[in-house]
């Protein structure tokens, strides 16, 4: 950046908050499952609440049928196929004075307007400036990257694990505590 500022982008495992919403089957994986789209997310495999005959979710697939999805625990990348509606079906034809739909405030013909949080991918932003950054959670908050991982909890405990666990300091390294145990 300009200013000599790093930014870091990442998307988190979850995404928290999501309600049931329509969606579209828009293919299947290579297990079979089901790929989903909704809000402006991209395709992802969802889960289903009972068993779905292949051929079934093929033909939904390829007539991009909508669908009513929930989300487990809230989050984005965990979509459970709720619904799966049926194929279009030839619209009856009615009178001329029945086709002409009701006039309604501009306000309730469009689409209602979600968090551009849940528009998009999940994704959190952090710009480092240099001076300090913080980073929050209520209740425990977990750095991971494959075996290794920091947790800190909200009631003060702090873990550190890994395969190896090295420390180093370019001066003085103290180990403070009420009781300090190696081993």
């Amino acid at each position: 950046m300009p200013d000599g500022s790093k930014r870091l982008t990442w998307a988190p495992a979850q995404a928290t908050g999501l309600h049931p919403r329509l969606g579209r089957i828009v293919g299947l994986d290579a297990q079979g499952r089901a790929l989903v789209e909704f809000s402006g997310a991209s395709p992802r495999p969802a889960a289903t609440l009972g068993p779905v005959p292949r051929a079934e979710l093929e033909r939904a697939a390829s007539e991009r049928r909508e669908v009513v999805l929930a989300f487990l625990d809230g989050r984005a990348d965990a979509p459970v196929l709720l619904s799966l509606h049926g194929p279009s079906a030839p619209e009856p034809e009615l009178p001329e004075a029945e086709l002409s739909e009701p006039e309604l405030p501009e306000a309730e013909l469009s689409e209602p307007e979600l968090p551009e949080a849940e528009l998009s991918e999940p994704e959190l932003e952090i710009e480092l400036d240099g001076e300090r950054e913080v980073i929050e959670a209520s209740r425990e908050l977990v750095l991971r990257c494959g075996d290794a991982s920091i947790t800190l909890r909200s009631d003060g405990s702090v873990q550190i694990r890994g395969r190896d666990v090295t420390s180093w300091a370019r001066r003085r390294q103290r180990i403070r505590g009420g009781s300090v145990n190696i081993n």
